[in-house]
């Protein structure tokens, strides 16, 4: 069941790539599946987990004021607790996650927009998408 569930490098439609552009970035994120209040079988929370709170060590996810304003999270922690009790809403869990993915991922972008770089991004996109070099 939870495998169904994740975004899987398998369906590239469904996973992230770091070369991924701001927009299928956003767009991956707002089609991933992040059932309200569940905790358990969350690919939007274990991106927060594994990677935002790992790198950045905070989220800061940007609301209407009409919806609670920002929120800011130090911790995995906080954000799972928060979410599980149906405090933030999945919507919101998804653009301040992708936003954060956005951000931390910019430089990787850029590094790659250097025509010197391409040979490695040709060789990397082979591997990240399952075919051999």
């Amino acid at each position: 069941m939870a495998a169904e569930m994740k975004m899987s490098k398998s369906k590239p439609e469904g996973a992230i790539f770091i070369t991924d552009s701001e927009a299928n970035i956003r767009a991956k994120m707002m089609g991933a599946f992040c059932p309200e209040k569940n905790i358990e079988y969350n690919p939007v929370l274990q991106w927060a987990k594994l990677f935002v709170f790992n790198i950045n060590k905070e989220l800061t996810i940007e609301r209407q004021k009409k919806y609670g304003g920002t929120i800011h999270f130090d911790n995995y922690e906080e954000l799972e607790k928060i979410y599980a009790h149906g405090e933030l809403h999945p919507q919101d869990l998804k653009n301040g996650v992708a936003e954060s993915l956005v951000e931390t991922l910019a430089p990787v972008r850029k590094y790659f927009e250097n025509p010197k770089h391409h040979q490695l991004l040709e060789q990397l996109e082979k591997v990240t998408r399952g075919t051999k070099l």
